[in-house]
């Protein structure tokens, strides 16, 4: 009977051409067997409409290359291939960030090894798919090469969608300078900005905990008059969130919801997920639960609904010490994910070991041998939890083997997971094993040394800045303009900060470091707290080289005047002495 069936569906498709109406509908409903009998009679009759549609259906890489060669029987046609190559460069951005990634990527690189030949034949929309293939695998480098190309073609001009996706790059790679110019240019050229041009922008500055820039942003999407979607209000929650300012984001939730019963947007899931991640984070578990009730009776909670909820549980009881009680909370939530048939991922496994590892280390690997049953793949933070748990009980020697395993499951390219682990090192109170990880290759970034010299100036712990600072140096680490910033508000808790100041400040003009107006502003309080020989060449470089943000500091502060005051009564009282 199969046989029969089989043969049936064989027959049909191949009397329907798949170029045809009929049969690309056909395609979109397909099952698996179905499908294969599509991909058979392609390779026999190839044509335009049914290699398209197969394109986008594809689950694999593999499955796409080989459309792709189906596609390329059909001539080489001009019109064609731009059209083969747009949609197959989309279909290998989507594959990207997903299961098949590493496939993806590679696939990705032989299509654009190829496609240098037809670049003479490609039009704007192929360059566009092009870049946004390259950013959706990660290979931000080819995608600011095929840009810059694009922008070099005689008689064509990147659109928004293709500034979008390279801003989109620029920020997933934490390049924010080269992402803001970019807005910059569409401004200048009178491109139309739309709110995908910033909301990418600014959801990866909050990720970085660099609010007042992602403040920055948002008035200037305000002064653009940029039409809100659902991305960018979420964008904005997860901002407030991530800047501590939950009340904010909670009241921009609930105003969001009232426009929702008048007709308005509608609220997604995600948004309610931003505003919990902040409440989560300021371990916050009773409004996190009133948030995941409200999920609950609007949409089906998923397993990052109740990832958040245990995560409260753990900073609850991080900052409260009531570990017995929010041990019994997250086991609860935990037997709810269970009976609504919700898988757990790995960031829920990770809180579960990180909880229950300080009452029970045997429950602690009974989480972690779960979870490889379930095929889930342990990562660093899965490995930190364990080193911390078998450190909580005095077993040195096996903290020391799961914290190498951290190590070792963080690649060199891995800047933003490693950022991610040392937040949650800190803010589980665990600073020795956040500094230990600034040894790893993917830590090699002024980022991460950052958020550890900002937590220690924070709890006045400043033997250890010097050794971070110290660590910094030995891995040659180039320092930032946050690095320098926090190392003038170091030099300033010292007795005689000026000639330390003014040596840093001659580093960041040597080096060509932008200078935070803070930072300057800092420089010139020193100058008139501590008035010397150095501090009037710290002003005269200051002038020279930052003159209008000197003016700035000028318009709001007295310390230029205080300083400039003092300098004179030193001066004065010198030619005084040589007088009398």
């Amino acid at each position: 009977m199969l046989r029969g069936l089989l043969r049936g569906v064989g027959t049909s498709l191949a009397r329907t051409p798949l170029g045809k109406r009929r049969s690309i509908n056909y395609l979109h409903s397909s099952t698996p067997v179905q499908g294969w009998f599509a991909r058979d009679a392609l390779r026999r009759s190839p044509r335009p409409g049914g290699v398209i549609v197969l394109l986008r259906a594809c689950p694999t890489a593999d499955d796409l290359h080989e459309c792709v060669l189906y596609g390329e029987q059909l001539g080489r046609a001009s019109t064609w291939l731009c059209k083969l190559y747009s949609v197959a460069f989309a279909c290998v951005g989507k594959l990207g960030s997903g299961p098949d990634s590493d496939n993806a990527g590679k696939l990705l690189g032989a299509l654009a090894a190829r496609a240098k030949d037809m670049q003479d034949v490609f039009d704007g929309q192929t360059y566009t798919a092009l870049v946004g293939a390259c950013v959706g695998c990660g290979t931000f480098d080819l995608a600011e090469r095929v840009f810059t190309n694009f922008r070099a073609l005689a008689g064509t001009e990147p659109t928004t969608i293709c500034y979008n996706s390279m801003i989109h790059g620029y920020s997933k790679s934490d390049q924010f300078e080269k992402a803001s110019a970019l807005i910059r240019e569409m401004r200048s050229k009178d491109i139309p900005r739309t709110a995908t041009t910033y909301s990418p922008l600014l959801e990866y500055l909050a990720r970085r905990r660099r609010i007042p820039e992602a403040k920055e942003i948002l008035e200037r999407m305000r002064q653009d008059e940029i039409q809100y979607d659902v991305r960018l209000h979420n964008a904005i929650l997860f901002m407030y969130s991530c800047g501590k300012e939950t009340s904010k984001a909670l009241g921009l939730l609930l105003e969001f919801l009232k426009e929702e019963e008048k007709g308005g947007m509608r609220v997604s899931r995600e948004m309610f997920h931003s505003v919990m991640d902040g409440f989560a984070n300021a371990g916050d578990k009773a409004t996190v639960r009133k948030l995941y009730t409200q999920i609950g009776l609007r949409f089906k909670p998923d397993s990052y609904s109740f990832t958040l909820m245990i995560r409260s549980c753990l900073l609850h009881a991080t900052i409260h010490g009531t570990w017995s009680e929010d041990v019994e909370a997250a086991l609860s939530v935990w037997e709810d994910m269970k009976r609504a048939r919700v898988a757990p991922a790995v960031i829920a496994y990770n809180s579960m070991i990180m909880l229950v590892g300080k009452t029970s280390v045997q429950d602690m690997l009974s989480f972690y041998e779960s979870m490889i049953e379930k095929g889930q793949k342990p990562n660093v933070f899965t490995y930190c939890a364990l080193a911390e748990g078998f450190r909580g009980i005095g077993e040195e020697e096996r903290a020391l083997e799961f914290m190498e395993k951290a190590r070792n499951a963080l690649g060199p390219g891995d800047d933003f997971r490693s950022y991610q682990l040392i937040r949650f090192q800190l803010e589980t109170g665990n600073v020795a094993l956040a500094v230990a990880l600034l040894n790893s290759a993917s830590a090699a970034h002024a980022t991460n040394f950052n958020v550890v010299l900002n937590y220690l100036m924070r709890r006045s712990m400043y033997d250890k800045v010097d050794d971070v600072v110290s660590l910094m140096k030995l891995k040659r680490v180039p320092f930032n303009q946050s690095t320098y910033d926090i190392l003038v508000r170091r030099a300033g808790l010292k007795s005689f900060p000026v000639k330390e100041v003014l040596l840093l400040y001659r580093e960041m003009v040597a080096r060509g470091i932008p200078r935070d107006p803070r930072t300057v502003d800092r420089c010139v309080f020193f100058c008139g707290s501590c008035p010397s020989d150095e501090a009037r060449r710290l002003l005269d470089e200051i002038a020279e080289h930052d003159g209008e943000t000197l003016r700035n500091c000028c318009r709001k502060s007295k310390a230029f005047s205080e300083a400039m005051l003092k300098q004179d009564v030193k001066k004065l009282e010198g030619s005084c002495e040589t007088h009398n």
